[in-house]
């Protein structure tokens, strides 16, 4: 069996199941969550909740959410490429690293 194979064949672990849960009661009532229209507006929004809850506020908080924005692309490729080579060397696989 190739690693192909097997990774479709995995059953969810109990985190993955809970998150289904809850896009599925979010999706049901939207007033538990607020839902987008795109990956990219969810981004925006968790990022600017990050640095206003860091306490920046005015023309710091605007430079420091477009240099973030800047570096995104970089760091997902970063993550994905982490995560794969953790995947191939039967690692588990860590989230705990800052990204930016």
């Amino acid at each position: 069996m190739n690693k192909k194979d097997k990774t479709q064949n995995e059953v969810p672990n109990a985190e993955t199941i809970e998150a289904i849960k809850e896009v599925e009661a979010m999706k049901k009532d939207p007033s538990i969550g607020k839902t987008y229209e795109s990956v990219d507006e969810m981004f925006d929004d968790l990022i600017m909740k990050d640095l206003i809850e860091d306490g920046l506020e005015g023309e710091e908080l605007l430079r420091e959410f477009r240099r973030i924005k800047n570096n995104l692309p970089m760091a997902v490729d970063k993550l994905k490429s982490d995560v794969l080579n953790e995947y191939k060397n039967g690692e588990t696989v860590e989230f705990d690293e800052e990204l930016f």
